[in-house]
């Protein structure tokens, strides 16, 4: 059996968090209205889901990665691209570059 590295672990740990934790607000007002969750609780979900996704942030493109999507598919989609580097310099570029206008 395929044991998973301490590092895997916690990362799998924290994509399963932010998963969880993005469910978990969608339907707060619905657990809070039921009693599962304090409206404490539901103020800081915004906090704890902010910071869950601050912890995956060294991992990103290898999350990225890992869904293995073909280049063809990402070519299609804007915000896929890496933008041109040279055109970065003047404030809004990036935002004009991928608004198409540029």
């Amino acid at each position: 059996m395929h044991r998973a590295r301490p590092r895997q672990q916690r990362r799998r740990a924290g994509d399963h968090r932010v998963f969880a934790l993005r469910r978990i607000s969608s339907q707060s007002g619905s657990l809070m209205a039921a009693g599962h969750l304090s409206a404490e609780q539901v103020e800081q979900l915004p906090i704890v889901l902010d910071e869950a996704v601050a912890r995956l942030a060294p991992y990103a493109l290898l999350l990225v990665d890992a869904f293995a999507i073909p280049e063809e598919i990402l070519d299609r989609y804007p915000i896929a691209r890496f933008p041109d580097k040279s055109k970065q310099s003047t404030p809004g570029a990036l935002l004009t570059e991928l608004s198409g206008h540029g």
